[in-house]
């Protein structure tokens, strides 16, 4: 696990703190708890408007198996991703309705559980657009989004998760390095114009097979591009099963100079939308990581459920 230097700056401090002190665990699949609360929802980050009960509810549920960090239901609450919905609201709304509703269930937690310390991570999907990758095979060069759309794109959601009220902002499962720095800069400049300070994490997403993300990039190159920034934390999340992906966060851990955070799927759903790694194997697939202190945030992406982190909690993680 790397150590942490606590920075002297507001809402950071604290959590640099916790991570120095022992490892943090991440709620599991918002998407997976959401369709089972609510099996006919199309739009799931729509929720947050149309029955923000439900949300909050998964968000306790969460927050009651162990998690430390629960994530904004704001996956998809991107101007990119909600056009796919045709809904062309008010996206900075849609971020900091669904940010409080998370924000209130974890300071409700930590009334009712004096010494415990939660926080809200503000979710931020990649988009399905590629800025690396060509947008039309037969133009050559041709891209489906430029970089500097990204940038506005990301900045928008930004505004919004931190007008809500959160403790960092989670760019996650970043399957192209160019996306990763676009969300990066989009949420630098966010914080610029509100003039808050609030960190992030950045998370990629890489093939089972190959250990690269899918536009190519390496996770060499990855912690290059990072070096240019200042991430409170970086990893890898979704793709596969732990076992598929383990031996790429051990590998990353011998160049990364970032604190880790990992939180890969329950495996592959099946035709019927179930996933075949239990908690129980979740468990054990992640425990030799955890025994050999390699993170500092743990969790879990598609398929995973409360059982999943309960597990984890009480296997791995009460003693620190």
């Amino acid at each position: 696990m790397c150590n942490l230097k606590t920075e002297n700056v507001s809402g950071v401090a604290s959590l640099q703190d916790e991570m120095s002190r022992r490892v943090l665990l991440l709620d599991g699949s918002t998407g997976v708890e959401l369709r089972r609360l609510m099996p006919c929802a199309v739009n799931p980050d729509m929720l947050s408007v149309t029955h923000p009960e439900l949300v909050a509810r998964m968000h306790r549920s969460w927050l009651e198996a162990g998690a430390d960090i629960i994530e904004t239901n704001t996956f998809n609450s991107n101007r990119l991703s909600q056009s796919g919905y045709c809904n062309y609201g008010n996206i900075v709304q849609l971020n900091i309705v669904s940010t409080r509703l998370a924000r209130v269930e974890a300071d409700r937690f930590m009334r009712e559980n004096p010494g415990k310390r939660c926080f809200v991570a503000g979710a931020m999907g990649p988009t399905a657009f590629s800025s690396s990758l060509s947008g039309n095979k037969a133009i050559d060069g041709c891209r489906a989004v430029d970089f500097d759309t990204l940038v506005d794109v990301f900045e928008e959601q930004a505004e919004g998760l931190i007008e809500g009220g959160v403790d960092v902002i989670l760019a996650e499962t970043m399957y192209d390095l160019g996306n990763v720095r676009a969300a990066i800069s989009g949420i630098g400049l966010a914080c610029e114009k509100l003039h808050r300070e609030v960190p992030y994490i950045a998370s990629v997403s890489v093939s089972g097979k190959t250990g690269r993300m899918y536009s190519g990039h390496t996770l060499e190159s990855f912690v290059a591009a990072m070096s240019d920034f200042s991430p409170l934390a970086i990893g890898l999340n979704c793709s596969d099963a732990p076992e598929r992906i383990n031996p790429y966060v051990r590998r990353l851990a011998t160049f990364s100079p970032f604190p880790l955070i990992y939180y890969p799927n329950a495996g592959h759903p099946d035709e019927t939308g179930n996933y075949g790694v239990t908690p129980q194997m979740f468990t054990e697939s992640l425990g030799p990581l955890l025994a050999d202190r390699l993170l500092n945030i743990v969790g879990g992406c598609c398929g995973t459920t409360t059982a999943h982190i309960r597990m984890l909690k009480a296997f791995w993680l009460n003693e620190w």
